[in-house]
């Protein structure tokens, strides 16, 4: 406790800090005698007067008071830190979005593409199946052509 009370309180004179010594060793002997002696139960009245006299206390109220505002700013830098980290979340989660958007743009130009590229093959296999069915149509028309022909040969004959 002493080097805590040195770091707040640097300059202390001899008498301050023999004092303070003194205000310690009440506080630890009636911390110690708070406990009955079958350590069993608290003694509450003893509590609270010890409670009262750290409040009279100055020097241990201004410590209290100091070591809050150090644990206040401490506090205060945490704080800020998750709200810096979620920026960075929120740009790089930005950054991402873009990305995909950029990508499904791709994709869907690339399916219309597709798109496209299928309707000309499809155009292309009704053209071929279209002349190959007028070819069809005219090898039959020649072969019952042909074959009334020979008939009528046969039939002359």
């Amino acid at each position: 406790m002493t080097n805590n009370n040195k770091e707040i309180y640097p300059s202390e004179t001899k008498q301050e800090k023999s004092n303070n010594q003194v205000e310690r060793n009440t506080i630890m002997n009636l911390a110690s005698n708070l406990l009955n002696k079958d350590e069993s139960s608290i003694d509450m009245g003893s509590i609270m007067k010890m409670a009262t006299n750290l409040f009279k206390d100055d020097t241990l109220m201004n410590s209290v008071k100091d070591l809050a505002k150090l644990n206040q700013n401490k506090t205060l830098d945490i704080s800020e830190r998750p709200q810096k980290q979620e920026e960075k979340d929120t740009t790089l989660y930005y950054q991402h979005i873009q990305v995909i958007i950029h990508k499904l743009t791709e994709l869907k130009q690339e399916l219309q593409d597709i798109k496209k590229q299928n309707e000309h093959l499809t155009e292309i296999i009704l053209n071929q199946e279209k002349q190959q069915t007028e070819k069809d149509t005219k090898k039959s028309i020649m072969i019952k052509h042909i074959i009334s022909r020979l008939k009528n040969k046969k039939s002359s004959s």
